[in-house]
């Protein structure tokens, strides 16, 4: 036995059940109005060759259709079913749905059912795995992944590049006056501001600690200067 689809608690048995479910399933996927008529015709036959009583299947092929709104001729295509139907068979009538074509119908109602029950199981795995990380959490990770590798080396740029093309003194710095020195008294390069910059990392993995570092240092010095051999002093003293 077998339940016609179509939301619709009407049970069919047998060959003659596998026709009407194979034909409920082609009438419901009708791409045009002519192939909705002919497949009408069809469920109207298997219906009640399987013994379901008219209004049954009208209500039955009524239901499909309002869950269709935009095909509005599958309805038109249920109520010329039954007018035809009540009319004398003509000789050229279409036939019936045989039992391959139902089980070819079915075969691949199927594997399109179950196709979309495997992504719809992905799509859940995904939601699941999405709602058990906090949403400052899953906001960190995306800035770290997206905008943090590109922000770091535009930073790292700025950095290095001012430091060594100004002698030491960035934009920023040279409008405070200070400027950055490298211990042994040589010019501040490419490496050894790259180095300095380098030393950013170790104050941020020190909670900026390494960076507050300059309130209680003797020289004043922070960590990257510790780690590059440089001192930020003040031009305006120095003067």
């Amino acid at each position: 036995g077998a339940a016609a689809p179509g939301g619709n608690d009407v049970t069919v048995c047998g060959v003659d059940g596998l026709r009407t479910a194979a034909a409920v399933l082609a009438f419901r996927r009708a791409s045009d109005p002519a192939r909705a008529r002919s497949l009408a015709d069809a469920v109207v036959r298997a219906g009640r060759g399987s013994g379901i009583a008219d209004a049954d299947i009208r209500e039955m092929m009524n239901g499909i259709a309002a869950d269709a709104p935009d095909r509005p001729w599958l309805r038109a295509a249920v109520d010329s079913a039954f007018a035809r139907a009540a009319a004398p068979a003509a000789p050229d009538t279409a036939r019936a749905l045989t039992t391959g074509d139902s089980l070819a119908l079915l075969r691949t109602e199927n594997q399109r059912l179950s196709a979309r029950n495997a992504k719809l199981q992905a799509d859940v795995r995904g939601l699941e795995e999405s709602s058990n990380k906090p949403d400052l959490v899953s906001f960190l990770e995306s800035f770290v992944k997206e905008e943090f590798g590109l922000g770091i080396g535009w930073v790292g740029l700025y950095f290095v590049a001012t430091v060594a093309l100004f002698r030491g003194r960035t934009p920023g710095k040279r409008l405070l006056g200070i400027r950055i020195i490298r211990l042994n008294g040589k010019p501040i390069g490419w490496w050894a501001a790259f180095e300095r910059f380098g030393g950013y990392a170790a104050g941020l993995a020190t909670g900026l600690l390494g960076f507050f570092q300059i309130f209680w240092d003797q020289n004043r010095q922070a960590i990257h200067d510790r780690i590059a051999e440089t001192v930020v002093i003040d031009e305006r003293v120095s003067r």
